[in-house]
């Protein structure tokens, strides 16, 4: 038995709003990363595994020559059940591309990744040593994912044999990284490790160009891809009311203190708002300083 069977939930999302985020720096980048691949060796897809097929940045990976070869990342893991991030992991790998799962937070799995690189990778020149470009969407943890890789090889190093020269001269410095999109604006490069040789290009966040399925970009904004003020904060909120509810997943109710769900987000984010006092200089309850709130 469900909790809540009285509450039936709404049967229809209404999508009324186009979202498109394609800035000047994503376009640019775009020019400059397909100018690089001439020059890699293989390309690392970092996704969201929150929604591991939405993530995919296919308008982008398309246009990579056939002789490069491409792993896919499923970073974030921690934030899905283990079932559900095999499952995507199975389906990518039936359809022909290697994917390793990673929460490059915490360097979970990001040894995978060096890993595949050594086994899989025979670059020309060993004095040049392999170049792997980093690309995915905005905020799906390439940044994470490069820094990750290089604070693994930091800590081989430190605990290895004594006179390893797995970071002879390897600087420390590692990408920018931020709980918003689009922190990374142009292509940069870090040499991750000396023995073996190896360089990541990161890259800035691409979304779609464009797209004709309105929920698409709407999951993207969802799970921190697009800006939320560019998206609609109360628009997002009540997309993800929604999809709770028809799932009938209600920790929600208890997190918030409400008496049962619902499936009207102005109130839900008035009586957050109310709960913590975030009030306009009126006293009238803040919906969206509400909504904001319930988001961090």
């Amino acid at each position: 038995m469900h909790r809540f069977p009285a509450f039936v939930p709404r049967g229809e999302f209404r999508y009324d709003k186009v979202i498109h985020w394609y800035p000047g720096h994503m376009a640019n980048a775009r020019v400059k990363m397909e100018k690089r691949f001439k020059f890699i060796d293989f390309v690392v897809e970092v996704r969201d595994a929150r929604a591991p097929f939405t993530s995919a940045s296919y308008q982008f990976t398309r246009q990579i020559p056939k002789d490069i070869k491409r792993l896919i990342v499923l970073n974030k893991v921690d934030l899905v059940s283990e079932k559900l991030a095999h499952r995507a992991q199975e389906i990518i790998e039936d359809a022909g591309f290697p994917c390793v799962l990673t929460s490059a937070s915490t360097n979970r799995g990001t040894a995978k990744v060096h890993e595949w690189a050594v086994k899989h990778i025979r670059p020309d020149y060993k004095t040049i040593g392999i170049w792997v470009m980093v690309c995915g969407v905005p905020n799906a943890g390439k940044s994470t994912v490069i820094n990750s890789l290089k604070r693994l090889a930091f800590a081989a190093a430190k605990y290895g044999r004594p006179g390893n020269q797995i970071v002879k001269d390897v600087r420390r410095t590692e990408s920018a990284v931020g709980i918003l999109p689009g922190v990374t604006k142009d292509v940069g490069f870090f040499q991750i490790s000396n023995k073996p040789r190896i360089y990541c290009i990161d890259t800035p966040g691409i979304t779609l160009k464009k797209t004709i399925d309105p929920e698409t970009n709407l999951k993207m904004a969802a799970l921190g891809s697009i800006l939320d003020y560019w998206a609609g904060e109360m628009y997002i909120a009540d997309y993800v009311l929604h999809q709770l509810n028809c799932r009938r997943l209600y920790r929600y109710v208890d997190v918030l203190g409400l008496t049962g769900p619902s499936d009207d987000i102005k109130y839900i984010s008035s009586f957050t708002a109310q709960t913590l006092k975030m009030v306009r200089p009126d006293k009238v309850p803040d919906p969206l300083a509400g909504i904001l709130a319930t988001n961090y």
